[in-house]
């Protein structure tokens, strides 16, 4: 019942196309497709070597590669923040093992509700967040990465990412992951 209800204009339209107001088949009637639009805040780059972790780990913050891998196109690439002058694109719920494994990134200033990032340690809840020039060991990986998140110190050339959200039963120690609320990198001279 319900197809035949979403079926009714197109019977009515084949049963009046021979009317002359009708449009003339083969003309575009419709436009609204969405590609290249990014609705939920979420796409899909590539790990290049720099942003590979093992074990995968998640949370990290990403920036476009300058390096992509030979003969590819450096806008698909990204790899981790390392410097608080760093213009993230955001953080991936994703962890990238090998060069070329893909990552969701969830980009700042356009992902709806809160996201969560790895810390550096030194955040407290409600505090404005930059990413962190430090490298630290997430909770449950081996080894230390860069990509984390720290408490944002007004300068030039620092960048602005968000503010952070600590619940009561959540910890604020480095590499501990936390909420944050995004919003688009920007510079700031006063919080």
């Amino acid at each position: 019942m319900k197809r035949l209800l979403f079926l009714v204009p197109l019977m009515i339209q084949r049963a009046t196309g021979w009317l002359p107001f009708q449009p003339k088949p083969g003309k575009v009637q419709f436009a609204n497709i969405g590609e290249g639009t990014y609705p939920r805040g979420v796409k899909t780059y590539l790990a290049d070597a720099s942003a590979i972790n093992s074990p995968a780990v998640h949370f990290l913050l990403y920036k476009k590669s300058a390096a992509p891998p030979a003969g590819t196109a450096a806008a698909d690439y990204v790899t981790l923040c390392t410097a608080n002058t760093d213009i993230p694109l955001g953080p991936s719920d994703d962890g990238a093992k090998l060069v070329g494994d893909l990552l969701a990134i969830n980009l700042l200033g356009a992902v709806r509700g809160t996201i969560r990032v790895v810390t550096d340690g030194t955040i407290a809840d409600g505090d404005y967040v930059m990413p962190s020039a430090l490298t630290v060991t997430p909770v449950g990986a081996s080894a230390a990465t860069a990509g984390a998140v720290a408490k944002y110190v007004v300068a030039s050339t620092n960048r602005l990412i968000g503010k952070a959200v600590i619940p009561s039963d959540s910890t604020a120690e480095a590499g501990a992951t936390i909420e944050m609320i995004p919003m688009a990198p920007t510079y700031g001279t006063t919080v």
